[in-house]
């Protein structure tokens, strides 16, 4: 089975092989259109996916030849991050910024900090995947996340691109630890601004090998 995938990296409803054909024999898609073979797990053009079809069935065993394994092709995804979408990815933040506000809060009173700086950092390496590649703020305005390399994004995957968020832990020091992370968080969140301005993707995304798109 196969999805089409567009430029913004939506993906269509699955279809079978031959369908993908029809659609590609009456010109209505394009042969180097980036494609999703759910059955592998993997991205690549519709004219692979139908080259690779005709080198499977033309290998086909006699009816009691035992089954041969078929050959999966890694092909590097072509979708690109999308710089349309830098003021809902902003908004997209600050939605998850107000959702962490009571815990820092909490995390600013002496030795309570201990647990509620632990759960903050939780929220914030975690919140790429409450909806599966979606925080709080995404899933309000449409974005989600996606791996460079077509494959499924996961739970370690939020943790790598997030991880700058660790610096909350500082919290956890009685008294002066919101004093200690104001002006270090604010100089990360600074230097990924940068970095989302100049390149589309934040640090994380770049030792992470995602980036945002539209949901």
């Amino acid at each position: 089975m196969y999805q089409l995938i567009d430029k913004n990296g939506s993906v269509s409803e699955p279809m079978d092989a031959d369908a993908l054909q029809r659609l590609l024999q009456s010109g209505n898609v394009d042969p180097e259109q980036m494609v999703k073979d759910t059955v592998y797990d993997r991205i690549l053009t519709i004219s692979e996916a139908m080259n690779g079809l005709a080198i499977v069935n033309s290998r086909q065993p006699a009816p009691n030849a035992p089954p041969q394994p078929v050959p999966i092709v890694n092909v590097t995804s072509t979708l690109q991050p999308d710089p349309s979408i830098l003021g809902h990815r902003i908004g997209a933040y600050l939605i998850d910024v107000l959702c962490i506000i009571p815990f820092m809060l909490l995390a600013s009173i002496p030795f309570v900090g201990l647990v509620m700086a632990p759960l903050s950092v939780v929220y914030w390496i975690s919140r790429d995947s409450f909806f599966g590649n979606q925080s709080l703020g995404k899933k309000a305005l449409g974005l989600k996340v996606v791996c460079e390399d077509g494959s499924a994004f996961s739970w370690g995957k939020s943790v790598v691109r997030n991880i700058i968020f660790f610096g909350l832990l500082a919290q956890m020091i009685p008294f002066i630890g919101l004093l200690l992370v104001l002006p270090v968080m604010g100089a990360l969140n600074l230097a990924e601004l940068i970095s989302v301005l100049a390149t589309q993707k934040r640090i994380g995304d770049h030792l992470g090998k995602t980036f945002v798109v539209k949901a």
